[in-house]
C-alpha cells in the first residue's frame, strides 16, 4: 500500500459518540464501524499542498441535471484540472468520480477501497436534519497514486438515493509528485437550477469542515518550522438578501478534531483531541444568480495569535430546490477555501464544504 497520507478522522463532528440508525431496515453498509488503519509519511504530502496556498484558480464547478454533482472546487500541482464529478450513494455502497481535463480520472469507491468506515449518526444526532447519517473516510490506492475522502452523508429514510454528500478529498500521484485537493457537495436537492424569491432575507446556519495545513513561524505554541495538518470543523452562518441578490457568509467556533504535526527534523505526532483554535473565516458579500448560485473571491482568514499580511481564497454555494415554511429555499450548500501569510512565515489553509438550512427538516 502506497504511504504518503494521513489518518484522517471525524469530518463535520455534529455530534458526540456514534450510534446506529433509528431504523435498521434503512442503515447504511457502504462504511464499516471500524478503527482506521494507520498510513505515515504525511510530512511530504502536506508540504507540497502547503505550496499551493496562492494558487489562482479553482473555479467552482456546478453541475445541472442528471447525474451531474451540485459544487465541486480543486486544486493541483502537476496533474490535470478537474472538469467534473459525480457522487452515487446506495445505502451499500458510495462513489467518487473525479473527471480531468486530459481524460485522466480518479474513484473513490466504498466496494473496492483499501479501507471505508464511519461513524453512524441518529437523526437526533445529526443536527442540520431530521435524517439518518454517516461521517467516514474512505482511502484508494493503485501503484502509483493514493485518493483518500472525507466526507459526510445524509440521506432520507426510505430512499438512499435522496442523499446529499459533502467533504473533500487529497489526491496523490507518487510517480510524478503531482497533487490534487478539493472540496465537493453533491446532492440531487441541489442538481437543478432554483427561481429564487424576489423579496425577504433568511439566515442559513450549518456546519463547515474539511481539511487544513498550516506552518508555524516564531512565537506560537509548536516551534518554528513546524506543519500541521489535519481535518476542521465549524460553525457555518450565511445571510441572504433576496432584495439585492446577495449572499454573505462566516465560519465560527473553528476546531481541529484531528492533527498530524511535524516538527523540524522529521518528529511527528499525533493529536486527536477537540481544539479551538481561534481561526475565522469571513465570506464577502457577493451576488447570487437567477438559478441561485454563487461564487465570490477575498475570503478573510484571521486568527488572534497571528497578523495575516496577506489573505484570500474564494467561496462558492447554491441554493436547494425545496423551500421552507417561509418560502425561502430551505438550505443551501457549498464549497470554500481560505489561506493566510503572515508576516513572520507562518501560513494557513483551510479547504472545505459547507453547509446550512433555515430550519431542521425531515
Amino acid at each position: 500500500m502506497n504511504k504518503y497520507a494521513v489518518i484522517l478522522f471525524s469530518l463535520f463532528l455534529c455530534a458526540c459518540g456514534g450510534g446506529g440508525s433509528s431504523n435498521i431496515d434503512f442503515r447504511q453498509t457502504a462504511f464499516s464501524q471500524g478503527t482506521e488503519q494507520e498510513i505515515t509519511g504525511f510530512g511530504e504530502v502536506s508540504s507540497r499542498i502547503i505550496g499551493l496556498t496562492q494558487q489562482v484558480g479553482g473555479a467552482p464547478v456546478f453541475g445541472e441535471g442528471g447525474d451531474q454533482g451540485s459544487v465541486m472546487s480543486s486544486y493541483t500541482n502537476s496533474l490535470a484540472n478537474v472538469e467534473s464529478f459525480d457522487t452515487s450513494f446506495s445505502g451499500e455502497q458510495f462513489v467518487l468520480e473525479l473527471s480531468r481535463q486530459d481524460g485522466t480520472s480518479s474513484i473513490v469507491d466504498t466496494e473496492t477501497a483499501t479501507y471505508a468506515v464511519g461513524t453512524d449518526l441518529t437523526p437526533e444526532q445529526n443536527l442540520l436534519s431530521n435524517r439518518d447519517a454517516v461521517q467516514a473516510h474512505t482511502l484508494s490506492t493503485t501503484d502509483s497514486a493514493w485518493t483518500i475522502m472525507g466526507t459526510f452523508i445524509e440521506w432520507e429514510d426510505d430512499d438512499f438515493t435522496n442523499y446529499l454528500a459533502a467533504g473533500y478529498w487529497i489526491h496523490a500521484n507518487t510517480e510524478t509528485s503531482g497533487i490534487e485537493f478539493g472540496a465537493f457537495v453533491d446532492s440531487p436537492e441541489y442538481n437543478q437550477a432554483v427561481t429564487v424569491p424576489s423579496s425577504g432575507r433568511a439566515t442559513y446556519t450549518g456546519r463547515s469542515a474539511g481539511f487544513y495545513v498550516a506552518t508555524y513561524g516564531p512565537g506560537l505554541p509548536y516551534p518554528e518550522g513546524t506543519t500541521v495538518a489535519g481535518e476542521f470543523q465549524g460553525v457555518f452562518t450565511m445571510l441572504a438578501d433576496f432584495d439585492t441578490s446577495m449572499v454573505s457568509g462566516q465560519v465560527r467556533d473553528v476546531d481541529f478534531t484531528y492533527e498530524s504535526v511535524l516538527f523540524p527534523g522529521g518528529q511527528a505526532q499525533e493529536n486527536r483531541t477537540l481544539t479551538r483554535t481561534g481561526y475565522m473565516l469571513d465570506m464577502p458579500a457577493t451576488s447570487f444568480d437567477s438559478a441561485g448560485q454563487f461564487f465570490g473571491d477575498d475570503i478573510t482568514l484571521s486568527h488572534p495569535a497571528i497578523t495575516f499580511v496577506e489573505t484570500g481564497g474564494s467561496w462558492a454555494g447554491r441554493f436547494s430546490e425545496v423551500d421552507d415554511a417561509n418560502g425561502f429555499p430551505r438550505a443551501a450548500a457549498g464549497v470554500h477555501r481560505g489561506f493566510g501569510i503572515s508576516a513572520s512565515g507562518s501560513t494557513a489553509l483551510f479547504v472545505g464544504a459547507h453547509y446550512g438550512s433555515t430550519e431542521q427538516y425531515e
